[in-house]
């Protein structure tokens, strides 16, 4: 629509009026500003002042239709001045875009839930990329690498945690879960620190908004549970060992009996 140098609706298009619900009757000679009853992000006068000084203007405002919704609008305003330079009328611009705000809003929620949900987990979590740059990783992760702050790991190479002897297959494992699969790994790591602990993940891909897809991966110290195993294993086979020491020694000593029956 077009507005005078007083801000009052000289031309309402069929677009104006399937937007706002006025009809073109009810739309002219009336303050748009007041019709639309607009909230605008900054004072009017310092709008106007861009306004006047560049000769267009662009921003996010709020207005509210005939049935009293309000809706957000990228406005364009396009200032037309006269043959004597004075401003002689106001072309505006208004784009809906009510249903991205709404998007937005609901992805930035979703994302605070998503990073609160992360940061209560006594596990690591943490996002790699495809080539192993880790992109995220909460409180209890930084503490499992000895990290005192995020800035120490996030942004760098997470294969340089990992103990050389698993980095290989680590690396491999990244990329198969960058490639849409899913599974988990048992690996060590050497922290910041120089102390080393045996991990366990489970990991699957989680794609973009720009559509790549990286590893969003919760992993597990799982040192004291490896060494219970080792040492079970351990005494397993001192068990196994005694237990075929004996089964030889009481063979001799029956065959000895035999032989002086």
């Amino acid at each position: 629509f077009v507005r005078d140098s007083a801000d009052k609706v000289t031309y309402w298009n069929k677009a104006a009026y399937d937007l706002y619900g006025y009809t073109r009757e009810e739309a002219l000679g009336n303050v748009t500003h007041e019709l639309l009853q607009t909230q605008f992000p900054a004072p009017l006068e310092s709008i106007n002042e861009q306004l006047h000084r560049h000769g267009r203007w662009t921003g996010e405002l709020v207005h509210k239709t005939k049935l009293g919704t309000q809706i957000v609008v990228i406005s364009r305003w396009a200032l037309d001045r006269n043959a004597y330079g004075s401003p002689w009328s106001i072309l505006e611009t208004n784009n809906d875009i009510t249903q991205q705000k709404l998007t937005e809003k609901a992805l930035r929620e979703s994302e605070k839930r998503f990073r609160a949900i992360i940061e209560t987990t006594p596990e690591c979590v943490k996002v790699v990329d495809r080539d192993g740059t880790l992109l995220h990783m909460n409180s209890p992760g930084l503490k499992m690498v000895g990290a005192d702050c995020a800035e120490a790991v996030v942004g760098k190479n997470v294969y340089d945690l990992i103990a050389p002897e698993d980095r290989n297959k680590f690396q491999a494992f990244n990329e198969r879960i960058c490639r849409g699969e899913k599974g988990s790994l048992e690996f060590d790591i050497v922290g910041l620190e120089g102390i080393r602990r045996h991990m366990e993940t489970h990991a699957a891909p989680l794609r973009n908004p720009d559509g790549s897809v990286v590893q969003l991966g919760v992993t597990r110290d799982i040192s004291e549970r490896k060494l219970a195993h080792d040492a079970l294993l351990q005494s397993e086979q001192r068990l196994r060992k005694l237990s075929e020491k004996l089964d030889a020694e009481v063979r001799a000593r029956t065959k000895e009996l035999e032989d002086r029956n």
